[in-house]
């Protein structure tokens, strides 16, 4: 009977950590998106493994800040519209959930975008 309590108690110790955790173990990270060209950019998102998150629109020369949760390593690709085109990014950059990563993406003048990454 002690080796099956004790079996418990070790299988309780290793799942309970894990049983509070919603967020599938990956924690946010901070991304600023910078407008550096000249023109308004609309219907913003930001996408990339295991998230999709709608920024909005950001006027010239102006930023937004979000936070998003990626599904363990990822990258950053951007959705935008801007004077009357629809705009996809690249997959760029690296970072993982939490940690102490610092993602920003910049939205040049001819509408490409160039992603970097800190870990701060």
């Amino acid at each position: 009977m002690k080796l099956g309590l004790s079996a418990l108690v070790l299988i309780g110790l290793t799942v309970i950590p894990g049983c509070g955790d919603r967020s599938g173990g990956y924690r946010t990270t901070p991304v600023t998106i910078v407008n550096r060209s000249s023109a308004e950019i609309t219907n913003v998102t930001a996408k990339g493994p295991g998230f999709s998150q709608p920024v909005g629109t950001i006027p010239p020369g102006q930023a937004r800040q979000i936070s998003v949760q990626p599904s363990g390593e990822a990258s950053l690709q951007l959705e935008f519209e801007a004077q009357g085109k629809r705009h996809t990014s690249r997959p760029d950059g690296y970072f993982e959930g939490g940690g102490s990563y610092q993602v920003k993406a910049t939205i040049e003048a001819d509408f490409s975008v160039k992603v970097d990454t800190q870990i701060q």
